[in-house]
């Protein structure tokens, strides 16, 4: 039995509607799937009834520190809580601001593009970079969505503009108050395992040991590193649906096992 803990649709910065992602779910084989949108739950609101198909409540939210990005999951939240539809609503303001900011320097290199047509690429609740990349793709200014990043809006690239500074002790509180399970985010991507441990004690309860990004030695040590922290382990695609470099769903899957282990870390909480 297969499942993908990690999938965001196009209520944050995926293509794929919650729909066509349960269609492709269960195209692929998989049993249980978790939308992970970044600073959104709509998706948890807006999908029909998949049957046969495990759906696991779960939103990515962002904390900044040390000039990183830290991304945290949020598993088996309730998406209804008041106090992280606040946090999320502040996030996806502050995300707008942040989108304006990135076009405003694009204008200053000569790029033709505003952010009535970044609005225009977004299907859901959040902008994203993404939107940005393909509204560069749709006027020629670049051969392929990984040019955007590589050229104009990556980390560190003239166009970038980074997300507020918010300590991860604050997304850890906000996920514990909705009762979810924080868990970090592809950890390999901070390229910092002491800054990972740092993290855990500032709440973290679990590591995204199976993604993409992590290759057979990463794997074998943060699995070390969750058995000395007594940490869950999950995994996922990190699906954007059909939007390169991601991977499309089905194309990365992880043993039911690890759900089942995450629902009796759930009921212990």
């Amino acid at each position: 039995m297969w499942i993908d803990l990690h999938i965001h649709t196009t209520f944050s910065d995926g293509t794929l509607t919650p729909d066509e992602v349960i269609t492709a779910a269960k195209k692929s084989g998989l049993q249980a799937i978790a939308f992970a949108d970044h600073d959104s739950v709509g998706a948890l609101y807006n999908y029909t009834d998949p049957q046969e198909l495990e759906i696991i409540p779960c939103t990515e939210l962002s904390a900044r520190e040390k000039n990183k990005s830290i991304h945290i999951l949020g598993y088996f939240i309730d998406y209804k809580n008041a106090e992280l539809g606040r946090f999320i609503k502040s996030q996806r303001k502050a995300r707008v601001s942040r989108g304006k900011r990135m076009v405003k320097k694009l204008n200053t290199l000569g790029i033709d593009i505003s952010m009535d047509e970044v609005r225009k690429e977004v299907k859901g609740e959040v902008v994203g970079r993404p939107h940005i990349a393909r509204v560069l793709l749709e006027k020629g200014v670049i051969k392929d969505l990984r040019e955007a990043f590589s050229l104009y809006i990556g980390n560190d690239k003239p166009c970038y503009v980074p997300k507020p500074n918010i300590k991860v002790k604050e997304v850890v509180r906000i996920i514990k108050t909705a009762g979810g399970i924080p868990v970090l985010a592809h950890p390999i991507l901070l390229e910092d395992d002491e800054f990972v441990l740092k993290l855990i004690d500032d709440g973290i309860e679990g590591l995204e040991v199976w993604c993409p990004a992590h290759g057979k030695d990463d794997i074998e040590r943060y699995l070390k590193i969750a058995k000395e922290k007594n940490l869950i382990v999950t995994g996922g695609s990190d699906s954007h649906g059909n939007l390169a470099p991601y991977p499309k769903i089905g194309d990365f899957k992880v043993d039911y096992e690890i759900l089942a282990k995450l629902k009796l870390k759930l009921w212990n909480h």
